[in-house]
């Protein structure tokens, strides 16, 4: 599949973080699959909060480096499409998506993108029954479906 412009998919922090960690180690995963096709099929969608998390969580899992070189890739490799997540958005999923999630699924909604990408399956299924805007995948579902 060649880059599609108009694609756009949110891809939560868990798949940037265990790709950062499978290419360390060499495992060509679907998550690393995902990552590497970032910016050549589909334009990624970001926002402050995702940026964040992966230099919260980076600094968890891995060395004090990781999530400054994981954002500086992002930038570099992808081009990404950067929204500001506004409250009342927010506020009106805050009873149907976990709150850690609620900024991810309010990027996805405002970006209006195609897919949303998580490893977390319960963060998928709540933004699933929440919206019929995007599609909500794994990183394997994903991989599945762009053929990569």
């Amino acid at each position: 599949m060649r880059l599609n412009p108009k694609m756009k998919v949110v891809i939560d922090t868990n798949v940037y973080i265990v790709a950062a960690l499978d290419l360390a180690e060499g495992v060509n995963s679907a998550e690393v699959k995902t990552i590497k096709a970032a910016g050549k099929k589909f334009k990624v969608v970001i926002c402050k909060e995702i940026l964040e998390q992966i230099m919260r969580v980076a600094k968890r899992v891995g060395d004090k480096d990781l999530g400054s070189r994981i954002i500086a890739a992002l930038w570099a490799d992808t081009s990404p499409v950067f929204v500001e997540v506004y409250d009342e958005v927010v506020k009106a999923y805050e009873d149907k998506i976990p709150r850690k999630d609620l900024a991810i699924f309010a990027a996805g909604l405002i970006a209006k993108a195609d897919y949303l990408v998580s490893v977390d399956r319960e963060f998928l299924k709540s933004a699933k029954n929440a919206q019929n805007v995007f599609k909500c995948v794994t990183p394997e579902e994903f991989v599945e479906i762009l053929k990569l």
